[in-house]
């Protein structure tokens, strides 16, 4: 969502350590969480001012609008402050964090070209009307949207009429899908984000279909299947674009795994 030029909101010095601690994206990430948000913002986030928690925010990480027509303000406090939100606190009392390596192409070219030097889209995250992050599921495969903040407004995803949605999740092969991000219009408009997040939540349900008749390798708390992790536990809390064409889900558990 575009926001009209207001006043700055210059954040508390927490650091960015704090948000690669805790962050959503930092508990999926690791130790790959700083070399992401470089990619995103074009500079370190350890170089910035990254608050926590400002007004009509609670629960976000943030900083105050940077030099970078490419990545505008995505968030407004209660105050009429702009902010980029970088990302939220994750509730772990609500369940564990899926651990994922973010996708990067392989060859430094391909890097230099689809990350380093692409413009990437800010993290997005289903925020609901009560400031809850994330939704079963269950219900964004069914379309329950009506508490999704933002559900009718089109989702960019950077001027692409495709992309892919990948998944790195532990014990398993990379998986990839790809979908159409324009929808069906004479114009071909971009489509909603409440239509972009059931294409995710399509592809995640997908990918656990096929993953229950795979050899899992690994911690075997992470395998899905009967006695392991089903559909019913996943909660979709976001979605991160992790180079020009592609994007990854940022997936929880409904349950404490460990």
């Amino acid at each position: 969502m575009d926001y009209p030029p207001t006043a700055h909101y210059t954040p508390p010095a927490t650091g960015a350590d704090n948000m690669f601690m805790h962050g959503y994206i930092g508990l999926t990430f690791g130790l790959h969480t700083e070399s992401f948000f470089s990619s995103v913002l074009k500079t370190s986030p350890r170089a910035l001012q990254v608050g926590f928690s400002a007004p009509g925010w609670p629960a976000a990480f943030f900083i105050a609008p940077i030099n970078n027509p490419n990545v505008p303000a995505n968030a407004m406090s209660s105050r009429g402050y702009l902010m980029i939100v970088l990302d939220y606190r994750a509730d772990l009392a609500r369940g564990t964090i899926v651990p994922q390596v973010p996708w990067f192409p392989q060859t430094p070219r391909d890097m230099r070209k689809y990350v380093t030097d692409a413009v990437l889209q800010l993290p997005i995250f289903l925020r609901q009307d009560d400031g809850t992050i994330g939704m079963s599921l269950s219900d964004v495969i069914h379309g329950n949207f009506r508490r999704l903040v933002d559900s009718v407004q089109q989702v960019n995803v950077g001027g692409r009429t495709s992309v892919h949605v990948r998944i790195n999740w532990p014990g398993y092969n990379e998986w990839k899908r790809q979908f159409q991000t324009r929808d069906e219009t004479p114009n071909r408009n971009p489509i909603t984000f409440e239509k972009f997040v059931r294409h995710i939540g399509r592809s995640i349900d997908k990918f656990m279909s096929g993953a229950v008749s795979e050899l899992h390798q690994g911690d075997p708390r992470w395998r899905i299947g009967h006695n392991g992790i089903t559909r019913n536990d996943i909660i979709l809390a976001g979605v991160v674009h992790v180079s020009s064409g592609s994007w990854m889900p940022i997936i929880q558990l409904n349950r404490r795994l460990y």
